[in-house]
Parts: C-alpha cells; sequence; structure tokens
C-alpha cells in the first residue's frame, strides 16, 4: 500500500492553548517499503501513526492510502477498509482479557463478519510465532514477550497491506525484542509494507527511516 501525506497537522487543546502534536507533514512511504520512525516520548510518532491509521483525522492537510482518503469513508467504510488493510500493532497491551488468545488472535474475522475463520491460517500464524501452544490460555497467564506476539499475530491474521508497530519492542529484553524485529522483517520480505515507530536506535538496520522531534519530521539516512 502507498501512502502519503501532505502537509497534514494535528492540533490539540491542552489547559486552553492549541497546540501542534504534528505540524506540515509531508511523507511518502511506497508498497513494500520497511521504514523507522524516531524520536523522543511526546515527540508526535504516536500521533502520526494514529492518523495513517485513520483512528485520528489532520486538522488540515490530507492522508492518502492508495489513493484513499478516510475523509471521504463512512465510520463503516473506514473500519472495514482498516481491518482489511491495516494490522496495528499498539505501544500498550491490548489483548482482550476475558477472550482466549486464539479467539484474540480471531478477532479481525469476528469484525470482519464477511470472511470465515481460516483455521489453517490461525494454526500456521501461531505456530511460526511460537504461541500455538496457548491457544486455550488468557493474555493475564502470558508473559510480555508471549503477548506481543499474540498482538503481532491478530495484525497479520488478514494478510493486511501494512504493518504498524508502535514501539514494539518496548519494556522486552532482548532476546524478544530481537525476535519481534525479525518477524517484521520477515513479514515485510513477504511483501507487506512495515512502518515501526520506536526510541531504542539499537534495533534500527537499513537506510530507510525519519525522526520526529516537536511535531516535525526529517529524513535520517
Amino acid at each position: 500500500m502507498d501512502i502519503e501525506l501532505r502537509e497534514a497537522s494535528r492540533q490539540f487543546m491542552r489547559r486552553g492553548e492549541n497546540f501542534f502534536a504534528i505540524e506540515n507533514i509531508d511523507l511518502q512511504i511506497k508498497q513494500g517499503e520497511f521504514l523507522f520512525l524516531t524520536g523522543s516520548s511526546g515527540s508526535g510518532k504516536t500521533t502520526l501513526l494514529h492518523i495513517i491509521c485513520g483512528l485520528l483525522y489532520p486538522t488540515s492537510g490530507k492522508v492518502f492510502l492508495d489513493g484513499n482518503q478516510w475523509e471521504d469513508m463512512t465510520d463503516k467504510q473506514a473500519s472495514i477498509f482498516r481491518n482489511r488493510q491495516i494490522g496495528f500493532i499498539p505501544q500498550e497491551e491490548s489483548l482482550l482479557s476475558n477472550l482466549t488468545v486464539f479467539e484474540n488472535i480471531c478477532l479481525p474475522y469476528t469484525f470482519s463478519k464477511e470472511t470465515e475463520v481460516d483455521i489453517e491460517k490461525v494454526d500456521q500464524t501461531a505456530e511460526r510465532l511460537k504461541i500455538r501452544q496457548f491457544f486455550n490460555a488468557y493474555p493475564k497467564e502470558l508473559s510480555g514477550g508471549e503477548k506481543r506476539r499474540v498482538m503481532i499475530a491478530r495484525a497479520v491474521i488478514l494478510s493486511p497491506k501494512i504493518i504498524i508497530a508502535d514501539e514494539p519492542t518496548a519494556n522486552l529484553d532482548e532476546e524478544n525484542a530481537k525476535e519481534v524485529m525479525e518477524i517484521l522483517k520477515e513479514i515485510n520480505r513477504e511483501g507487506s509494507t512495515v512502518l515501526v515507530s520506536t526510541h531504542e536506535k539499537e534495533i534500527i538496520f537499513g537506510s530507510n527511516g525519519y525522526e520526529m522531534k516537536h511535531g516535525s519530521l526529517k529524513k535520517w539516512r
């Protein structure tokens, strides 16, 4: 999926005053790229990811995803598009505590309503991510690394065109962080565009990256 932002800005109100979380962002991401977004906490990284995902709309500027604009879609159309085309891995643990690992992975099928659960694919995805043995477990029974793998499985289960990961290695030990990044590399090699937000520069590879600073974006390589 090609992604383009044209002069995208997002304002918020804080203590009675407007401020820009991101300001005049121009960005192009081509299908199949693996792109890193770095920056300190509060620099605007998460806001930018949420705008790309359509979880937030820019207060000015445009966002295009394969030529589509979130603002041109109804809420239902946007939800269907997001569920089918974008796999989002949030920074915070977001598994539903009352559902098993299997049920959490299958949530995109549930939201789709038109797509039956592909049991074989769920099995293969879970096996690949080394969580097949936890199908009947609940999130509270898993370690941090195991929860992150379930979140990745849920994000990729419908083979979306783009995977967006917000601090995917946060709070993971070195071994788990390395394994998560290897999984994302493999997903990228299979054709999905991958966008990773991180402040951990030791996980960065290649030459494709941007730095967020005070809401502005700068290519760093």
